[in-house]
């Protein structure tokens, strides 16, 4: 469980950041990043500031320039 010092300065979030894009799978919002013709995939998953935070999302890119097809759920729905 996060302590109250985790939470105390959120990153600012912002939907439309990052070099991949917002698609839903499963009925979920996702964030994609790389090629989906990639032969390698990761699935990562978000920390307690979800799915856009800023610093995930570079690092999905980051994986993604390494050659991966990287999916991020929103598996928070929305909720911080």
């Amino acid at each position: 469980m996060s302590g109250p010092e985790c939470c105390s300065n959120p990153p600012s979030l912002n939907p439309s950041r990052g070099c991949g894009h917002v698609d839903k799978v499963g009925g979920v919002d996702s964030y994609f990043s790389g090629s989906s013709h990639s032969k390698l995939a990761l699935l990562m998953l978000s920390d307690v500031f979800g799915y856009e935070a800023p610093n995930l999302r570079k690092f999905a890119d980051k994986v993604a320039a390494a050659g991966y097809y990287v999916v991020v759920p929103d598996l928070l729905d929305g909720e911080r």
